[in-house]
């Protein structure tokens, strides 16, 4: 009887993880095109105009991340035009898109005046 009643309640428990799966990877799929903008700040540290990437040393993303080193993608030729001319060290604002589970990008960057930090 008791074995009878520890399959019953397996057997619901099985059931039950594959319901809440199911319902996890729909969810994911539903929200794959929303998109999220941040403003930050920080550094730039090596720009690869080939690559069409940026390396920038930011400060903490509020509600995103915590500051750190990393190479951030550029879709935009007039972005990448502004990094033209942007030399290392250079303090900049962005505008860092995140799409869903896609790579982050920078959609706007423009230079902060070093006399006003």
């Amino acid at each position: 009887m008791i074995k009878k009643k520890m399959r019953i309640i397996f057997s619901f428990c099985i059931v039950s993880l594959l319901f809440i799966s199911c319902g996890n990877n729909e969810q994911e799929t539903e929200v794959t095109g929303i998109e999220k903008r941040y403003t930050a700040t920080g550094n730039i540290v090596l720009i690869e105009i080939d690559k069409k990437r940026v390396q920038i040393r930011h400060d903490d993303i509020e509600g995103f991340m915590l500051g750190m080193t990393m190479w951030f993608a550029v879709k935009d030729d007039e972005v990448l035009k502004q990094l033209q001319g942007m030399l290392r060290g250079q303090r900049v604002k962005f505008e860092l898109v995140k799409v869903s589970i896609y790579p982050s990008y920078i959609s706007a960057i423009s230079k902060i005046d070093s006399s006003l930090r």
